[in-house]
């Protein structure tokens, strides 16, 4: 008779050094404004140096927008999202489960999420930083706002030349849906400036104007 040994590793992420949301405030239940929380703790590890932050299933409430840091991390559980999803006759607009979902209401006057490379000190600016599994549904919103908004830098001031060079910003895995303008705006007030951006199994469905606008 043959015997076979399982063993289980459960993650837990505070054994990695990776805070929550949860340890800030965020409740997560759809009606909670989680704002205050989130940028709390992108701040607070900002501040340390940077570093993961978890976002745990549910549905996140925002009233304005998050400012990414520079090497801060938001990551949400693994999704498992296909391309057909995001389209009719199936849709992600109800009833998601599973997902870390962040819900701006109408009171967000930009866009859900800022990577703001226009900040005056570049050691503020957020190289590096990344967004991971999140699923951003901007159904409240309304006018000229966009999902996410990365504003870009003029040549020479960009991360080749502020010691950044090998610290891209990422989009990992993210799904974009209902942005009254764009899902994606990488954003530019001249043809010379430039951002540092990759984008990885990223999903933009059901915006106003283009889903990714260059």
């Amino acid at each position: 008779v043959s015997q076979s040994r399982y063993v289980v590793l459960l993650f837990d992420p505070a054994d990695a050094g990776i805070t929550s949301v949860k340890n800030y405030g965020a409740v997560g239940d759809g009606t909670t404004d989680d704002t205050a929380a989130i940028q709390a703790a992108i701040d607070t590890v900002f501040a340390n140096g940077g570093g993961e932050i978890a976002i745990p299933v549910g549905t996140y409430k925002i009233t304005s927008a998050l400012y990414m840091k520079r090497y801060v991390t938001l990551r949400g559980p693994e999704m498992n999202i296909s391309a057909g999803s995001l389209y009719p006759p199936v849709t992600v607009e109800g009833g998601v489960s599973g997902y870390a979902k962040i819900i701006p209401t109408d009171a967000v006057t930009t866009a859900a999420i800022i990577f703001d490379f226009s900040l005056a000190i570049r050691e503020q600016r957020p190289y590096g930083s990344k967004l991971i599994n999140l699923l951003v549904d901007c159904d409240a919103m309304t006018g000229s706002k966009d999902g996410i908004l990365v504003n870009k830098v003029s040549a020479g001031q960009g991360p080749f030349n502020s010691g950044f060079a090998s610290d891209a910003n990422e989009l990992k895995s993210v799904s974009v849906i209902n942005a009254p303008r764009y899902g994606v705006n990488v954003a530019s007030n001249a043809p010379t400036q430039r951002v540092n951006l990759s984008m990885d199994d990223c999903r933009v469905a059901f915006c106003g104007s283009h889903g990714i606008n260059r």
